[in-house]
């Protein structure tokens, strides 16, 4: 099957080995399917075999320059993703007003946002002849209130498993790089949408007596930095957190740490690879598919539950272990980027069907 992966710009899919898109392009590929990658929205287009791309230069062009390149490949389907859908659909119906390549479109949050600021008109004639994939059930359900019409098909992001699991030398090599000690418990959170707010209820947690030498560390953080160092410094605790740098692979601090604490509605990609590295999850509104067996839950908005979790954690290490072997499993089984490109390929065939 052909299949055109229509993208913003390509940025980390070219450059990211744990990019969604990037991932789902090589184990689609790997499946058999000749798979095409274009660009709408900067100076670069390509495919798997000619990675420089065919230079589509401008938005205002894309769709025209998109059909083109539909016309010379000629594709099955034209999987679109965030705000990309626009110049795939219209470029789609210029190549083949009757009979063009049906679109699959994934629904993530920047897609959700493009949606909410198109006209409603538009919405009626473009995003209701899509086959929408949400990636998760949240953005399901936000789906189904923006668009009147809930997503067929909810297949998470894909993560390339393997790329989070770390040999020992490689793990304690890394923790000394993070000036972590061989025993020493570390605790990750990402900054995330909600801001220097979840962090500052992480803070407060962690400052609460009996959590030992355990460090914080903080990923993300960016222009948040300045005001989450402040609030660490009211709590008195600045010395035992560290701020991860922009330059620092996630896939490698993942693997150095001992959990993830996650205070924030959203970001469930993030959890998930926290699980595809073996770590326990501590969150407050965890994703359906984190159990009991794998992490810990505390009431939003508590300090004291939080800080009660980690020292759960902190204190008894087979616990810890025995949960990040449990998300482990979960993530090979619902994540990995093979199981993930066959839940799509299923569904560009049941689309090209459609036809």
């Amino acid at each position: 099957m052909k299949i055109v992966h229509v993208v913003p710009t390509l940025g980390d899919v070219a450059s990211s080995e744990t990019d969604p898109v990037s991932v789902l392009l090589t184990a689609t590929a790997d499946l058999g399917h000749a798979v095409t990658v274009v660009s709408v929205g900067g100076s670069q287009a390509g495919t798997r075999e000619n990675p420089q791309g065919y230079g589509v230069a401008d938005a205002v062009g894309a769709a025209l320059k998109l059909a083109a390149h539909f016309a010379r490949l000629r594709p099955d389907v034209v999987h679109t993703h965030g705000d990309a859908l626009l110049a795939g659909w219209a470029a789609a119906r210029m190549f083949s007003p009757l009979r063009g390549p049906r679109i699959v479109h994934t629904l993530d949050e920047r897609a959700l946002a493009a949606v909410r600021q198109s006209p409603r008109a538009l919405r009626a004639a473009v995003w209701a002849r899509v086959e929408h994939v949400a990636v998760s059930d949240a953005v399901a359900s936000a789906a189904e209130t923006v668009l009147d019409l809930r997503p067929r098909h909810v297949v998470p992001n894909p993560i390339p498993v393997a790329a989070y699991r770390w040999p020992e030398d490689v793990r304690a090599s890394e923790r000394a790089a993070l000036g972590l000690r061989r025993n020493q418990v570390a605790f990750l959170t990402v900054v995330g949408p909600g801001g220097a707010a979840p962090q500052e209820l992480i803070l407060d947690a962690f400052a609460r007596p009996g959590m030992g030498p355990a460090r914080l560390l903080i990923a993300g953080a960016g222009a948040l930095r300045g005001v989450i160092e402040a609030q660490a410094r009211a709590l008195d605790v600045l010395g035992r957190v560290d701020f991860i740098g922009e330059g620092r692979a996630l896939a490698r601090v993942l693997g150095a740490v001992d959990a993830l604490v996650h205070a924030a509605p959203s970001g469930p990609s993030v959890v998930a690879e926290a699980m595809a590295a073996g770590l326990p999850v501590i969150a407050a509104q965890p994703p359906a598919w984190v159990s009991d067996a794998s992490g810990l839950s505390f009431v939003p908005d508590d300090p004291a539950a939080l800080s009660a979790a980690m020292k759960r954690l902190a204190q008894d290490r087979t616990l810890a272990r025995r949960l990040g072997g449990a998300g482990a499993r979960v993530a090979a089984e619902r994540f990995d980027a093979a199981v993930v490109a066959r839940a799509y390929a299923s569904i560009y065939e049941e689309t090209r069907g459609k036809r």
